[in-house]
């Protein structure tokens, strides 16, 4: 079983870490949301889980078409839904 992470592996959950979080502060903060951190990072982390591969494989077939740009736009995107979907978790506005 691998237990050590490659630098670029590093590089790609910091860069899917910020662009969720990033995505979740601008939920809460647009819809005048609050969360409790401790729930807001467990939700982030299961919705980084689902998206994650959603992503991959939407930037891998725009890599495949040679459209770089979109590639790149689509994992963020893809990435920043879910933050967005933790954000609606864990603020509960409904309770």
């Amino acid at each position: 079983m691998k237990t050590e992470i490659t630098t670029e592996e590093k590089v790609l959950f910091d860069r899917c870490a910020g662009i969720a979080i990033q995505g979740a502060r601008d939920y809460l903060t647009t819809h005048g949301l609050t969360a409790d951190n401790a729930k807001l990072a467990a939700c982030l982390s299961s919705w980084m889980k689902i998206k994650f591969f959603e992503a991959m494989a939407d930037a891998k077939a725009a890599l495949d078409c040679g459209m770089t740009a979109v590639a790149m736009q689509t994992f963020s995107l893809t990435m920043r839904q879910a933050g967005i979907e933790a954000a609606r978790e864990a603020s509960n506005p409904g309770l």
